[in-house]
């Protein structure tokens, strides 16, 4: 019987390194998964980034989209009485043509029209003294 506290203390360490042994590996295998998560949370980190820049540069994009269309939009009409004024001054065929296909043949104007603003123009610069370029024809 002197024996019996030997072997129960020995198999109480026997049991207490299997356990250990079994903890052992579990951390390990933590240490791993974690290790993983990590990098993917890296990678889910920069992609993140990259659409943040790419994003700005969409927003960007769209802010100058937006002004262009705002010139567009205030000017547009004015250009297009222009020309409309020259191609029909200067009898510019192709030049009408071009309007024609764009169906904006309502912005050329028909010779008394043209004749009209020529005068229009010739008053203004008598009145400036003679230096003012020919002035934009109102519609």
């Amino acid at each position: 019987m002197k024996n019996a506290p030997f072997f129960v203390s020995t198999i109480m360490a026997i049991i207490c390194l299997g356990v250990s042994v079994l903890y052992f590996k579990g951390g390990r295998s933590n240490q791993q998964i974690s290790g993983e998560i990590l990098k993917q949370q890296q990678e889910i980190q920069s992609l993140s980034q990259a659409i943040a820049i790419q994003k700005q540069e969409g927003d960007r994009q769209q802010q100058i989209i937006q002004t262009g269309a705002n010139i567009a939009q205030k000017l547009g009409r004015e250009i297009l009485t222009n020309i409309g004024y020259f191609a029909a001054k200067n009898k510019n065929d192709k030049l009408e043509k071009i309007l024609i296909r764009q169906k904006l043949d309502g912005f050329i104007l028909k010779p008394d029209q043209v004749k009209q603003i020529d005068e229009q123009a010739e008053k203004l610069k008598a009145q400036q003294g003679g230096g003012a370029a020919a002035p934009a024809p109102n519609r």
